[in-house]
């Protein structure tokens, strides 16, 4: 199967509305508290446009002596 081939075959299902079907009501009911728009990630996250890492629980600092490229983990993550 070539890669357009396989392609095309997703690209059908999702079209015609096959892959994108979900019970949201349901969902609501499994778990109130997800993120259920691009507004509630926003205000979960703080997200405010500003430039920031995407690290998660790594930092970089000028180099020390015994620090390998600068990176190191903080010990109060």
């Amino acid at each position: 199967m070539t890669w357009k081939v396989n392609f095309t075959a997703w690209w059908r299902y999702w079209a015609g509305g096959l892959g994108a079907t979900r019970d949201f009501k349901r969902l609501d009911e499994i778990l109130p508290s997800r993120i259920k728009d691009l507004e509630d990630w926003m205000k979960k996250t703080q997200y405010d446009g500003s430039p920031r890492s995407v690290l998660k629980i790594w930092f970089y600092k000028e180099p020390q002596e015994g620090w390998a490229l600068g990176i190191y983990f903080p010990v109060d993550c």
